[in-house]
């Protein structure tokens, strides 16, 4: 998680897929989710999908957001 988020966001920061492909991930003033890959036109897996879910729940919930 950046210690800055990106303009616009609540919270943003760097994500490496299992693939090796990356992005920036960031979460808007109300909740909704959004990727800017490194790569133009890339979309994870379902299974990275889920597990990126399930980190961010974790990450977000440590951080007391």
């Amino acid at each position: 998680m950046d210690h800055l988020a990106l303009p616009g966001s609540m919270v943003s920061g760097k994500v490496v897929f299992s693939d090796g492909e990356s992005g920036i991930w960031m979460l808007d003033q109300t909740g909704r989710p959004g990727l800017d890959p490194d790569t133009p036109g890339y979309r994870p897996s379902q299974e990275d999908v889920l597990e990126f879910q399930t980190q961010l729940r974790e990450l977000i919930r440590k951080s007391g957001l």
